[in-house]
Parts: structure tokens; sequence; C-alpha cells
């Protein structure tokens, strides 16, 4: 807990994460200008940039300490592994301000075409929170390794963010390409069943898909201990 405040004082000390929020803020602004949108479309639409900027904030997170100061928490913590995965957490809750925003603005701006229930409501959530997750799991996954510079470290997010929303599309048009994007979460296929009738959130391809995921997040998040560990030994 004290690292997570320290984390915390660090972050919004160094006005660093101004940029994203304000960056997300205006996204929903802009997007929500009309009214009479469809509930669950307009929210994985606009999750969208959610996506992208969750892994801008995990990159501004990483960055946070210098390697001195980094390698005085790996003292004060006692492991390495609690800093990475501390890290990780802190990213999430630094992005749950812009989860209650996208999820909210839409709603006390009445821009949707019908009243919002427990349903909707909770789908939207759930889509939000996901998506989140997996935009801290890239981010972490990008930013941990030592061979690109920032520089080409940045170029990699945008490269794997942009194949995440267009993957689905890809190995549709040619299968062999599920392999060699095995790698990068499958963030468009999954957005895009909110773009279809509520009853298709409930059928088992959607279920096969959030399964597919969670083991995604699983193993990604293993990969990510396993790097972190060797990168920080050599």
């Amino acid at each position: 807990m004290n690292f997570l405040n320290y984390q915390f004082k660090k972050f919004f000390r160094s006005y660093t994460f101004i940029p994203p929020y304000i960056t997300h803020i205006i996204w929903i602004c802009i997007f929500y200008f009309y009214s009479n949108q469809n509930i669950l479309s307009s929210y994985a639409a606009s999750a969208i940039i959610l996506f992208f900027i969750s892994s801008w904030i995990t990159f501004i997170i990483f960055d946070l300490e210098g390697n001195n100061e980094k390698h005085l928490l790996f003292i004060q913590l006692n492991s390495k592994i609690k800093f990475l995965n501390l890290k990780i957490f802190f990213s999430f809750i630094s992005s749950i301000p812009l989860i209650i925003i996208s999820f909210l603005f839409p709603i006390v701006t009445y821009r949707f075409s019908e009243a919002i229930t427990f349903r909707y409501a909770f789908l939207s959530i759930y889509l939000h929170i996901v998506v989140v997750i997996l935009g801290v799991i890239l981010g972490s996954l990008i930013r941990i390794q030592t061979i690109l510079s920032r520089k080409y470290s940045w170029l990699l997010l945008v490269l794997l963010t942009l194949l995440s929303i267009i993957k689905f599309i890809l190995v549709n048009n040619q299968h062999i390409l599920k392999y060699v994007l095995i790698i990068v979460p499958s963030v468009g296929e999954f957005l895009n069943y909110f773009n279809q009738p509520i009853a298709k959130l409930w059928c088992f391809d959607f279920l096969i898909l959030n399964t597919n995921i969670a083991v995604y997040i699983v193993i990604t998040l293993i990969l990510i201990n396993l790097i972190f560990k060797y990168s920080e030994n050599h």
C-alpha cells in the first residue's frame, strides 16, 4: 500500500497524466456530440481510444523512476517481481477514472436513444474493464523490453494497437495470420460483438472469445514477469 501511495503521488505530481487524460476527455466529448446513439455500439467505439490511452498511461507509469530510484525500490520491496506487478496494478487503477468518464458521460448528457438498463450497464462496464486490462498488458509487455529505444517502443505500441483493432479482419482474410499475430490481443473482435444485437453477447462464440482473452492475459502476464526478471538480472 505504501508503494501504491508513493506511485500515486509521483504520478500526479509529475503532471504526466494530463496529456492522456485530456486526450481521452476530448475524444469522448467529440464522439458524443450527437444524441440518439446506440448504447453498446457507442461504448465499443469509444473504448477503442481507451485501449490506446491505457497503454499510454502504462508507459508513463513505468517511466516514473530512473534506474537508481528503481533499484532502491527493488530493495525496499525486497522483490523485483513485486515491483513489476504493483506497477501493472497501478497502471490499471490509474485508468479507472477514464472508465468512469467513458461510462457516465453519455448517460448524464442523454446521448443514448434509450434508457440504460442494468444489463446494458453491466456489459458496458465489463467492456471497458477488459479493454483497459488488455491495454495495460500490451503497454507493460512493450515497455519492459530493453532491446528497442523509447522512440521505437512508442512506434511499436502504435503498430500493435492498430493490429489489435484490425486483427480479426486480417485473420478472416489470411487465416495463417492467426498464428503470426498471436502476441496481439483480439480487441477488435471483442469490441465487434458489441455492434451486434445484445442476444449475440450470450452466445457460445462470445464465451469462447472471452475465455481466450482470459488465457491471453494470464500467459502474457507470466511472459512479462519472465522477461522483466531476465532483463533486470542481466
